[in-house]
């Protein structure tokens, strides 16, 4: 849970399948304690990109001589004012081998070394339905996708991590 100020809280509530690792809609709190839902999907990466937001920070190019990497997230302080978010890319993620892209009402998500499924979140919400064989153009586009967002954040290789930990 992110408190922004003694009465507003946003809160991003994970699922507990791989399917919706830390992704959910972007829900805050006012002062009466009541809770409103945005229909904009909202991410752990989100955080940071609030918080230069609200504080009016700015965030670095480099430190020292390192570069860092552009933010990838978005301000979720429009979800704090009733607005919707305007996400211009889908979001991915990993975790410990599992993956997944959000990209509108589209999700794909993939345990490791399982194939892709495919899920409309607006139908279906729980992911029962896995539309990959109806869809698999759809489903190639968006693992793609998730395939260069991958070399791009160096998330590849998959479980790479199990041997650095050894």
């Amino acid at each position: 849970m992110f408190v922004l100020a003694e009465w507003r809280v946003a809160d991003v509530r994970p699922a507990s399948s791989i399917g919706d690792e830390g992704v959910r809609r972007a829900r805050h709190r006012s002062r009466a304690h009541h809770y409103r839902e945005m229909q904009s999907p909202g991410h752990l990466i989100d955080l940071m990109a609030t918080c230069l937001d609200v504080s009016g920070a700015k965030y670095p190019t480099e430190v020292g001589s390192n570069t860092i990497h552009p933010l990838e997230g978005l301000t979720l302080r429009p979800v704090f004012t009733g607005r919707a978010l305007k996400r211009p890319r889908p979001i991915f993620w990993e975790h410990e081998g599992n993956r997944a892209v959000r990209e509108g009402k589209w999700k794909i998500v993939a345990k490791e070394n399982q194939a892709w499924e495919l899920y409309d979140m607006e139908a279906d919400r729980t992911e029962m339905s896995n539309l990959a064989a109806r869809h698999p153009a759809k489903v190639k586009d968006l693992a793609a996708k998730w395939d260069a967002w991958a070399e791009r954040a160096n998330v590849l290789p998959l479980g790479g991590w199990r041997a650095k930990a050894r």
